[in-house]
């Protein structure tokens, strides 16, 4: 892993936190954290910010849950998008070769 000043970085012990939960709670709390940031230029938030910051942290194992249904979640909906963005190539490829004749719709879609 490489970095430079102007970012820390979060080293989990495993034994009280599970490294994808805190990620997707980071995720979900960025706003705080950068409520707590400084900087003109780009925003950084300290070490000593950061510690301040309360995280709850429910039993590890229902951590570990709770990654999985989200890393799930996420997974479906990125796959969903994918899809629709598949759907929306072939709409806009559609509609040009039908509109001008280069292929006939006559037979497609029927049973």
């Amino acid at each position: 892993m490489a970095t430079n000043q102007g970012f820390i970085n979060v080293v989990c012990d495993e034994r009280v936190v599970f490294n994808e939960f805190l990620a997707f709670w980071i995720q979900n709390n960025k706003d705080v954290l950068v409520a707590r940031s400084h900087g003109v230029t780009f925003k950084e938030i300290t070490k000593p910010n950061f510690k301040l910051v309360p995280i709850l942290l429910p039993p590890l194992p229902e951590q570990r849950a709770i990654a999985r249904v989200l890393r799930n979640v996420q997974a479906t909906r990125e796959a969903r998008q994918r899809e629709a963005s598949l759907l929306d190539e072939l709409f806009r490829s559609l509609l040009e070769e039908l509109m001008t004749g280069r292929v006939s719709a006559v037979g497609v879609g029927e049973p």
